[in-house]
């Protein structure tokens, strides 16, 4: 029996879906493609169809990663909200990947030559993201919900430091170990952001 058109592409939808979460365990050098077809539950023979080495198949889940990911923050600050709304839904967004009550796979990807095209993907997807967020807070200045000598930039800075920090704390030094811990540094921030920016 013939595979449709249809089953063929949620197959390829599955495969993606699949190296994702296993390359966001694993990483990248620690993952074979049979690693993902158990995973993903089929044989090999779909996954060569769709793909014809690791290499192709990570550059296409890179693409997917950062394409929902860049979707799910521009869905957070096109909200018509608070800007200090809008920073706490994406400080908790970004966190979710460190909070044992939510299972987020995080792609990394390590720069070496190898990866070229997957880091280049990446960094252009994390240079969209932070200009979304620096848009958001030049509209939240105009609205006068931010100080009018606020720097966007800085803000944004700060986010990107916190939640950094926030996973060093974590995932390395394993000094905040429950999402109580994390919910409460994400609301010290917010307090401190009202108190120096907000009019």
């Amino acid at each position: 029996m013939r595979t449709t058109p249809e089953e063929t592409q949620r197959n390829k939808e599955l495969i993606i879906e699949t190296a994702i979460k296993v390359f966001s365990e694993k990483g990248f050098d620690a993952t074979n493609m049979q690693d993902i077809a158990d995973a993903a539950g089929i044989s090999r023979g779909p996954l060569y169809y769709h793909f014809d080495c690791k290499l192709t198949l990570f550059n296409e889940s890179v693409k997917e990663y950062a394409a929902k990911e860049l979707q799910a923050y521009r869905r957070i600050f096109n909200q018509d909200k608070n800007i200090l709304e809008l920073i706490r839904e994406d400080l908790y967004y970004c966190s979710r990947n460190i909070r044992i009550d939510i299972e987020t796979p995080t792609l990394v990807v390590p720069e070496k030559e190898e990866l070229k095209e997957a880091f280049q993907t990446i960094e252009s997807y994390r240079k969209s993201v932070y200009d979304i967020k620096v848009a958001s807070v030049k509209n939240a200045i105009e609205k006068g919900e931010l100080k009018s000598d606020t720097d966007p930039n800085h803000i944004v800075n700060l986010m990107f430091v916190f939640y950094e920090g926030l996973f060093t704390m974590t995932q390395k030094i394993n000094y905040i170990t429950t999402v109580e811990e994390a919910n409460k540094s994400i609301e010290s921030l917010l307090t401190l952001i009202k108190l120096q920016y907000c009019i």
